[in-house]
């Protein structure tokens, strides 16, 4: 049932692209276009990158605040429906990464009780 799951996390359309159909400052649903966007030399990396043309390789992409960064994953992924891709924003707390992880890959983590070492 885990591996389900997860696989339907890739299933084409992805949470992230039904807030950018509703406009809230990201790219519009016919992605690339309107006067708001524009065209930077690395999206067509990135395109290449999200489609599944580059393979072999972790990529990461990192810049200050307001650069683009998820705009442009956004707007790869719309041209694909999000199928194969999942997206997440990394965080320096790990339990909200953690829970941002199992968020984008449909996953529940369950922690169970420690076991008792010695006579309890």
């Amino acid at each position: 049932m885990v591996l389900k799951k997860m696989e339907h996390a890739f299933d084409p359309g992805d949470p992230v692209l039904d807030l950018a159909a509703e406009g809230r400052g990201t790219p519009s649903s016919k992605a690339g276009t309107g006067p708001e966007w524009i065209s930077r030399d690395e999206q067509a990396k990135i395109e290449a990158i999200v489609s599944g043309r580059e393979k072999g390789r972790y990529y990461l992409i990192i810049g200050e605040k307001g650069t683009g960064k998820s705009s442009m994953l956004i707007e790869a992924m719309q041209k694909i429906d999000g199928e194969g891709v999942s997206m997440l924003e990394a965080h320096a707390d790990v339990e909200i990464f953690r829970i941002r992880l199992g968020r984008a890959l449909d996953f529940e983590y369950h922690e169970g009780l420690v076991p008792c070492l010695k006579q309890c």
